[in-house]
């Protein structure tokens, strides 16, 4: 399938039509592209900031990969540019967050609370990267002025 798939891009840049965007849909289409494949990069974001992929499943992501590489090998043969561009980017951030899952899961080890209490100190703010325990809360509430 790979050397397929090459054999159709080197068909398709040699094309005048496979750089081509004659239409306004050619447009949309690949800004659509690229919005889709730029949603990955918040997670993988998070994935190296918190260095935690417990929420991620392996089933997503074969799932995903496997959706992917099929969309991939459809549009370089039917020379849809303003699919596959973007969604060659969006199988690499795929196949990225699925090596830091193993990277994470498998050789390091979980950041303790200590960790996750500077993470949301340097950020001013608890957010969904680190959950707070009752005591925690409990003495968040106690510390807030009572109305």
């Amino acid at each position: 399938i790979f050397f397929r798939a090459v054999s159709v891009l080197r068909t398709c840049t040699s094309t005048s039509r496979a750089w081509a965007m004659e239409t306004p849909t050619d447009i949309v289409g690949f800004a659509g592209g690229v919005v889709i494949a730029l949603s990955l990069v918040p997670q993988i974001y998070r994935t190296l900031r918190t260095k935690s992929t417990k929420d991620i499943s392996y089933g997503y992501q074969i799932v995903y990969i496997v959706g992917l590489a099929a969309v991939v090998y459809y549009s370089l043969a039917m020379q849809l540019v303003p699919v596959y561009i973007p969604a060659i980017f969006e199988l690499s951030c795929i196949l990225l967050l699925t090596a830091l899952k193993i990277y994470f899961d498998n050789c390091m080890t979980p950041p303790s609370s200590a960790e996750m209490s500077e993470v949301v100190a340097d950020n001013g703010t608890a957010d969904d990267s680190a959950v707070a325990s009752p005591i925690q809360m409990e003495k968040r509430l106690q510390s807030e002025p009572q109305l």
